[in-house]
């Protein structure tokens, strides 16, 4: 996986939180599996994948995680917690720019986001059909919500 593509997961993960700030000014603990998986994501492509320009083409390896548990084991890390340090930086530098990245694109769609609140609001549940017809008809800005990527 290419780092555009994983960078727009990111933005995919989190947008869900942005779009309440935007249309209620406000976040709720909605979004607490979305913001624990874009952390994890942002994680590896920080620590293991080498994709930071700061940390350079290096992978680090910080404990295992267990298959029932779903946490990490305490295991010893290679690296200096200076590096840990660095790596949490950066992990939160990632997540933060996919944040204002996706509140960009969100308020550009705001009139198309508008509807689908309210279709959510008149319906609960909405298809992608549904889905795709609404932004159909709010063309906002004229950018997809999502670039195209193979």
């Amino acid at each position: 996986m290419s780092n555009l593509y994983l960078e727009e997961q990111l933005n995919i993960l989190v947008a869900g939180r942005c779009a309440e700030k935007i249309l209620f000014d406000t976040a709720s603990s909605g979004a607490v599996d979305d913001l624990q998986r874009a952390t994890k994501l942002a994680k590896k492509m920080i620590a293991q994948w080498g994709m930071s320009d700061v940390l350079g083409p290096v992978g680090f390896e910080a404990g295992d995680e267990h298959p029932f548990l779903g946490k990490e084991l305490a295991m010893p890390r290679d690296f200096s917690e200076s590096t840990a340090q660095l790596i949490d930086q950066q992990v939160f530098e990632l997540v933060k720019k996919a944040e204002k990245a996706a509140t960009v694109l969100l308020q550009r769609q705001i009139d198309g986001l508008k509807a689908l609140q309210q279709a959510l609001l008149d319906k609960e549940t909405i298809d992608h059909t549904e889905i795709a017809s609404i932004l159909a008809l709010h063309p906002d800005g004229g950018v997809p919500l999502v670039a195209d990527h193979p």
